[in-house]
């Protein structure tokens, strides 16, 4: 004990050793619920577990023989072209619909993203299934269909509603469905039955989409917002007041060990003294230099990395952007705010010239994120191979060229951020490629030919 309080005083100092000692036997319960409860009552972003993927990138071959069925028989026709000026996207012309059913397993997802450009009496359908609020144990389902517009929500039919979201430029609208909210404010609003599970979807029309995303959001029904009756927060149970209270306690915990020097030492937030440093250098191996380049050199001709980040993260805190506001999603570069960043599609980066490209506050993992620094230059961010990376590192001479891809792979895990003033970028290539590790899924991201300027 004696040698405990030498070598970690700051552990019996004031309230750091109350916290610490008392939080030890429970924080390995007590932690994940905590952390859930907390997202939850301070409406944080969603905690998703697994998602699943309806892509339509199997051409030659058609959506009948990759999961699709027709709802109609007497109506055949059904064509798939691939969009060129968007990754992964497809136009189909339908004569009817079709329907697609999710797995028994997946029933329970609860989310559902996708783009679409819809044409006139085209929709996207999401089939779930309903119960009753109280009362019987019976189930039933229901269409929430999607189209354009800025409406409310109206019923169409008595197992059927349609809800509506906005369309950016060029007609193409972003959904993002939360499918409990979705069910509340639709089938729950007079018909007094919630959601209980995701069942498949439907495409009636003809009409452009990107790949159908579908996961599992841990947010409970409680904690989102609607009408009181359907989602009125319970009383909390002992075993969470006791979580909230225990997560609250830790939190103090560490605000009071980052007073004590000993404490803020050993997280990393004060440097140590010469003799520690001396200590420290003397039997700790050197500290590995950081692989993520974050900027480029722009003295001369040639295009050379002088700057590194762990992580995307990282980057951004380093070059002090924040994202866009929703407002000023699908505004050109030359119009978003400095010390911003968002994301650009592979085919407008190929075609115009960077003051001219629409940024978006969200993307996808064949867009390309584009940072505005505070001098009104721009980085476009992306991923390269260890070659070169180590030939960016030494310099790339003017007309040489490269390759920058929208997300990381097995053959490129490098990441960069090259100024977009330095490159003149001629073709956007989407690729289907394998993730980092054995178990991640094949996915489709874009594949940018560039030339330094």
């Amino acid at each position: 004990m004696n040698w405990l309080r030498e070598n970690y005083k700051w552990l019996f100092d004031g309230f750091g050793a109350v916290a610490f000692f008392a939080l030890l036997p429970r924080i390995a319960y007590a932690l994940k619920h905590s952390i859930a409860l907390v997202q939850g009552f301070l409406h944080r972003g969603p905690n998703r577990l697994g998602q699943e993927v309806v892509a339509f990138d199997y051409l030659p071959g058609g959506p009948l023989t990759n999961g699709w069925r027709l709802v109609s028989a007497d109506k055949p026709g059904v064509e798939a072209t691939r969009l060129q000026d968007r990754p992964g996207c497809f136009r189909l012309e339908l004569q009817d619909a079709l329907d697609y059913d999710v797995s028994e397993s997946r029933r329970q997802w609860n989310r559902v993203e996708f783009s679409v450009k819809l044409s006139p009496d085209s929709y996207v359908y999401a089939k779930v299934s309903l119960e009753p609020n109280e009362g019987k144990n019976s189930k039933t389902f229901g269409w929430i269909a999607v189209d354009i517009g800025d409406s409310p929500p109206r019923r169409a039919f008595k197992n059927e509603w349609v809800i509506y979201r906005r369309a950016t430029t060029g007609g193409w609208a972003k959904v993002d469905l939360y499918l409990p909210d979705e069910v509340a404010r639709t089938f729950g609003k007079d018909q007094g039955i919630r959601f209980a599970g995701l069942l498949g979807f439907r495409i009636r029309g003809s009409l452009s989409i990107s790949p159908i995303r579908y996961s599992y959001d841990e947010r409970a029904l409680r904690f989102t917002k609607g009408p009181a009756t359907s989602l009125e927060k319970p009383p909390l149970n002992l075993t969470e007041k006791v979580a909230i209270l225990t997560f609250i306690v830790a939190l103090l915990g560490i605000v009071a060990t980052w007073t004590v020097p000993e404490g803020r030492r050993l997280l990393g937030l004060e440097k140590p003294t010469d003799a520690e440093h001396r200590q420290t250098d003397s039997s700790s191996p050197s500290a590995k230099p950081s692989s993520a380049p974050l900027s480029a050199d722009k003295s001369d001709n040639t295009l050379r990395i002088t700057q590194s980040a762990r992580d995307i993260s990282e980057l951004r805190r380093q070059n002090h952007v924040e994202p866009i506001l929703d407002a000023e999603s699908a505004k050109t570069f030359l119009e978003i705010p400095v010390n911003s960043y968002g994301f650009a599609e592979g085919p407008a980066l190929s075609v115009y010239p960077i003051v001219k490209v629409e940024i978006e506050r969200y993307g996808h993992l064949y867009d390309f994120e584009i940072q505005k620094l505070s001098d009104g230059s721009g980085l476009i961010v992306g991923f390269v191979g260890p070659d070169m990376f180590e030939t960016l590192r030494t310099g790339l001479s003017k007309g040489s060229e490269l390759v920058l891809y929208s997300d990381v792979w097995q053959d490129a895990p490098k990441l960069v951020a090259l100024p977009a003033e330095r490159l003149v970028c001629s073709r956007n290539r989407p690729i289907g490629v394998n993730g980092i590790s054995h178990k991640d899924k094949r996915k489709v991201i874009s594949a940018l030919d560039c030339a330094v300027r």
